[in-house]
């Protein structure tokens, strides 16, 4: 069976390191910034780019395709947070972007009758609520978008799993104030951040090893945060 791997956030600190295993797959990274020669650019908020991207994939190239979004921001604390302005750009690309993008490969993939794993990184701030009120809702909507893509598409061979790390030592957790960051870790059961290769560890695993029965669940990488 010939795999085909699609990471959307490939150029993130968590998305550089959920890569296929040494294993022949057919990889595509989409991030907004390009680093290297394998990373295709994407404005994940621009849905006529998103459109035009997911056309030009060659999904009949595989059986079954492996689909991780990891692309995401956070704002932090910021003047005017709850102005519509700041709490759109995080839902565009946090959730929207993201939901767009999924949702035309999925009708990709069902046309050509294969199969799919999808990983949707969430966040702990889903539960407990964030200082950016887009990131939390958006975070929110993703934890939605795990159950009720499976609950429509498993029983079609489309499996879908959500992580849920909390603190960890992201590009994005730096954009925390210290107090803030230091109560997080002190929250956990380990005292420290998570580190992202460990998060990482759980999304590969998600994305390409565990069982379809996991299909709807939301697994929370937090150190026990």
């Amino acid at each position: 069976m010939q795999h085909g791997c699609i990471i959307v956030g490939a150029s993130g600190s968590l998305g550089s390191q959920i890569i296929p295993p040494a294993r022949d797959y057919i990889t595509i990274y989409a991030d907004k910034i390009s680093t290297n020669d394998r990373i295709s650019v994407l404005d994940i908020a621009d849905q006529s780019a998103i459109k035009t991207f997911v056309k030009n994939i060659s999904f009949t190239s595989a059986d079954r395709w492996h689909i991780c979004i990891a692309s995401g921001v956070y704002d932090g604390i910021q003047k005017n947070i709850l102005e519509w302005e700041q709490v759109e750009h995080s839902l565009q690309i946090n959730l929207v972007g993201p939901m767009y993008f999924l949702l035309r490969c999925i009708a990709r993939i069902r046309e050509e009758n294969l199969s799919a794993r999808i990983v949707l990184i969430s966040s702990m701030a889903a539960g407990v609520g964030s200082h950016d009120v887009g990131y939390g809702i958006a975070k929110a909507g993703l934890n939605g978008a795990v159950r009720s893509l499976s609950k429509v598409y498993a029983q079609h061979g489309i499996t879908t799993i959500g992580i849920a790390p909390g603190i960890f030592d992201s590009t994005m957790s730096q954009k925390q104030d210290d107090s803030r960051r230091n109560a997080a870790i002190q929250a956990t059961h380990l005292k420290r951040a998570t580190r992202v290769n460990e998060v990482a560890e759980v999304a590969r695993y998600a994305l390409f090893d565990a069982s379809d029965a996991l299909t709807g669940t939301i697994i929370p990488v937090s150190g026990g945060q």
